[in-house]
């Protein structure tokens, strides 16, 4: 069949109408980003719609010394920097299968990760193949949510050695997107971060939140994970601020109703975590402005949450909050706090306020100023007096020394 010149010139014309078109979908659409490398290298060209690294590979010499296109290759820096070009809720996967007998797969990095600006979901579950590491080395933030970012998600991955020593804190992760908005955590695991001062992000003072930090107005929902080690001058897992003039929303995993939970923590172990120059050595909530704090075992009750070998210069060895008005609510239930230390409170203290306590354990926790296990602050003119609401709680060889 004989083609004619202006039927050929339309068909390129197609073809060429359908590539641009192609593009933009790549850009558009929510289709997850896969993660294939385990490299740190940057995107070409976050703007194309495609997650792909450049490096120049020798030999040969490269003409010219430009780095060359390596093909199929995306690197989660590189899926971060995608991400934030497209618009709404983006999903970044994994593909990386284990070298020999290793169960773990690591992102060592090599500065900090770009600042997320959009919606996120990382899913680190990689298929079940291995577990997915991103090593901060003791010097590069991790995980930095901006103003732009708003609700997301991260499920089974491992952060350590995250440092971020600026005010806002959040060695693994600053969560700071305009309130309201929500970080959820699911099988998170948060080891050996810190937002002590050193020579990370801003090489700075030190901030709270050793591996989480989450600015005024939004809340945290954690799912089972651990975090482990974590350092910072306060707060020395956590540190959750609610300082603005409305709650935030979000559902509440203890009773399956909508409340005005902040901080959510079920099923999660805290070990060893310290602030060294303040308060809350596992968690820091400082409910200014109300919102509720829930801290239990499991989905509606089952299994155990556990604190152990926490401490703070300051109060609360394992958890310190601060409920400056009445109708702020927490909760613990079906807690075991284990050898906490600080000098009020040595595993929990409430500051202007009460708290309830259900199938909870307070054992050989210490203080050396008061309440060994617990301490209920109420040392403001304003406020009536602390109370704590108990039922099935157990202590034994907490000390004040």
């Amino acid at each position: 069949m004989k083609v004619s010149a202006l039927s050929a010139r339309l068909l390129a014309i197609a073809v060429l109408a359908m590539g641009s078109v192609s593009s933009v979908i790549s850009q558009t659409a929510n289709v997850p980003i896969m993660v294939n490398s385990n490299m740190d290298t940057a995107d070409s060209d976050a703007s194309d719609g495609y997650c792909g690294t450049r490096q120049v590979i020798p030999p040969p010499p490269v003409p010219g010394g430009q780095p060359v296109e390596t093909p199929n290759t995306c690197t989660l820096r590189a899926a971060i920097a995608e991400a934030n070009f497209r618009p709404g809720l983006d999903t970044i996967t994994f593909d990386l299968a284990p070298t020999g007998q290793a169960t773990a797969v690591t992102i060592s990095l090599t500065s900090d990760l770009p600042a997320i600006t959009s919606p996120l979901a990382i899913d680190a579950t990689n298929g079940g193949q291995a577990t997915i590491t991103v090593d901060g080395g003791g010097t590069s933030s991790v995980l930095q949510f901006t103003s732009a970012a708003g609700n997301s998600n991260i499920t089974a991955l491992t952060i350590t050695g995250g440092l971020n020593d600026t005010a806002t804190g959040g060695g693994a992760i600053y969560f700071g997107p305009t309130a309201p908005s929500r970080l959820t955590l699911n099988q998170v695991v948060l080891d050996g971060n810190s937002a002590e001062p050193g020579t990370g992000l801003g090489a700075g003072n030190g901030g709270p939140g050793g591996a989480v930090s989450v600015s005024d107005g939004n809340a945290l929902v954690v799912n089972g994970g651990s975090t482990t080690g974590n350092s910072a001058l306060q707060g020395g897992a956590v540190y959750i601020l609610s300082n603005l003039a409305g709650p935030v929303s979000v559902a509440d995993a203890d009773l399956g109703n909508p409340s005005d939970d902040v901080l959510t923590l079920t099923g999660v172990t805290m070990t060893g975590n310290s602030a060294s120059a303040g308060n809350g050595g596992a968690v820091l909530a400082d409910l200014r402005n109300g919102g509720d704090i829930v801290v239990e075992g499991g989905i509606y009750g089952s299994g155990t949450a556990a604190a152990t070998r926490n401490t703070a210069t300051g109060d609360g060895g394992a958890f310190w909050i601060n409920k400056a008005i009445s109708s702020a609510d927490v909760r613990l239930r079906n807690v075991t706090l284990t050898n906490n230390t600080a000098v009020n409170g040595g595993g929990v203290a409430v500051k202007l306020g009460s708290i309830q306590l259900v199938n909870t354990s307070f054992v050989g926790n210490g203080a050396t100023g008061a309440g060994g296990g617990l301490y209920l602050d109420a040392n403001v003119p304003s406020i009536s007096g602390g109370s704590a609401r108990i039922e099935n709680v157990t202590f034994s060889g907490n000390s004040v020394t």
